[in-house]
């Protein structure tokens, strides 16, 4: 092997190592923004309508 193949080969290394850097740095970005938007939901108030909820009961299962 000479120093050109060499020299490719260690190019082709250095830039898989920063892409891969890289994407897991974006994928730990994405994973914060979603855990704040998660943390956002939590927080609201939820109303419930329990008139859904009688009508559910009411209704009968379909059967074969």
């Amino acid at each position: 092997m000479n120093k050109k193949e060499l020299f490719y080969i260690s190019v082709t290394i250095f830039l898989t190592i920063i892409a891969w850097v890289l994407i897991d740095a974006y994928k730990v970005d994405l994973a914060i923004k979603g855990e704040k938007q998660g943390q956002s939901l939590i927080n609201k108030k939820i109303s419930l309508d329990v008139s859904i909820l009688k009508v559910l009961k009411e209704k009968k299962p379909y059967e074969l």
